[in-house]
């Protein structure tokens, strides 16, 4: 009798279902929920997803431009999203079928670079003015593992809204600087990243303003064509490009360097310089572009206001 009584109760307890999978406390996302619902709770609350799109050539899933997969018959995909001071993450498993996404995985944790919570900053430097630059080492450190350097300016132009350049700042009197100028919303749609040399950190606003010598940081130098350059027409970023000068009154001279064009077209640099061979994978040039998308959106966002 006892023999039957255990024997029944080891098949009820193999039938029972395994207990859910707990959920998250803040978002009350949980494991094998499907990304349609999980997307669309994220949303309600207020959660904003990261795009990811221009991590791959074309859209895995053209509803979720967020969702970033693998290649291989075994990828996984992954979808981010920002709220406040905190990114959530999911890992989804596409089925054979790729039209369900179930959640694998979930994963909560504070804005690691502080750009979530910077939102009224990014306001007040970027969005009031037409032109300018601004250090974003202090809130970026994708960028600045990237340059490798102290200081990393954000330089920004209304009249070309996708397009910025970063400018990896050594210090010094020198002004040897390097960087990337991202553009975004091109013809092939595609985040193009190029690497120049720079010079000292300036802007198109601010070289109008500077007479025939170039204020530095212990005094001022002339311009190495003598007479002060023109500024091109169309002309979005500007940097200074300082170099040994034949005069012995003035051991150094500046020359201006121009990025110029118009909106859905690369920029092109004035004079015409050769590209720099990144020292950086592809990889993070990509999460650089996606650093400084973030920014732009920011920007985007509030200057209706």
């Amino acid at each position: 009798m006892y023999g039957l009584l255990f024997a029944a109760a080891s098949v009820v307890a193999m039938a029972s279902p395994a207990p859910p999978a707990a959920a998250d406390k803040v978002t009350g996302v949980r494991e094998g929920m499907e990304y349609t619902q999980v997307r669309r709770m994220l949303l309600d609350a207020g959660w904003v997803p990261l795009d990811a799109e221009y991590l791959r050539p074309w859209p895995a899933y053209p509803d979720y431009p967020e969702v970033n997969c693998g290649s291989g018959w075994q990828a996984t995909c992954s979808a981010y999203y920002f709220r406040g001071d905190y990114y959530f993450g999911v890992g989804l498993n596409p089925l054979e079928s790729r039209r369900d996404l179930p959640v694998e995985w979930t994963s909560r944790s504070r804005d690691p670079d502080g750009l979530a919570r910077d939102r009224r900053v990014v306001k007040a430097v970027i969005s009031s003015t037409r032109q300018g630059n601004v250090q974003i080492e202090e809130r970026s450190s994708v960028i600045k593992v990237a340059c490798g350097t102290k200081k990393v300016w954000l330089s920004w132009n209304n009249a070309a809204p996708n397009a910025t350049l970063v400018t990896c700042d050594y210090g010094g009197t020198a002004h040897d600087n390097w960087g990337w100028l991202v553009e975004t919303g091109l013809e092939d749609e595609e985040a193009q990243v190029r690497r120049f040399s720079l010079g000292k950190v300036s802007s198109v606003a601010e070289f109008k303003r500077i007479g025939a010598q170039v204020p530095d940081t212990f005094t001022s130098h002339p311009w190495c064509s003598g007479a002060k350059p023109k500024t091109p027409l169309n002309a979005v970023f500007a940097t200074l490009v300082k170099a040994p000068s034949q005069n012995e009154d003035a051991p150094y001279c500046f020359t201006p360097h121009f990025f110029a064009g118009n909106t859905a077209t690369p920029l092109r640099r004035m004079p015409a310089a050769d590209e720099v061979s990144p020292d950086v994978p592809w990889e993070e040039e990509r999460l650089i572009a996606r650093e400084v998308e973030i920014l732009r959106d920011w920007r985007l966002e509030f200057e209706a206001e």
